[in-house]
């Protein structure tokens, strides 16, 4: 579940996650639920698991089955709408 709050200006919604919600599953929904068709993201809080890709030279992907703190998550974000 997500619960959103607008600020009375209208550009700006916070959300707060519940416990074992997929991130990025939430963050498409809050912008679907906000109808934002372009914004930025910051993000705090914590994780169960993550899934990583690292570059060297080619992908390598690693997945942490642990708690892990975020201290800092910035994304843009834009519709795949079709106009």
């Amino acid at each position: 579940m997500t619960e959103l709050v607008k600020s009375c200006l209208g550009k700006a919604v916070f959300a707060k996650l519940s416990p074992g919600i997929e991130l990025m599953e939430a963050i498409k929904e809050t912008a679907e639920k906000a109808d934002i068709d372009f914004g930025i993201f910051f993000v705090i809080g914590t994780l169960k698991q993550a899934a990583f890709g690292f570059y060297a030279p080619a992908m390598k992907p690693v997945t942490l089955q642990e708690p892990l703190e975020i201290l800092s998550c910035t994304e843009t974000s834009q519709s795949r709408k079709e106009t």
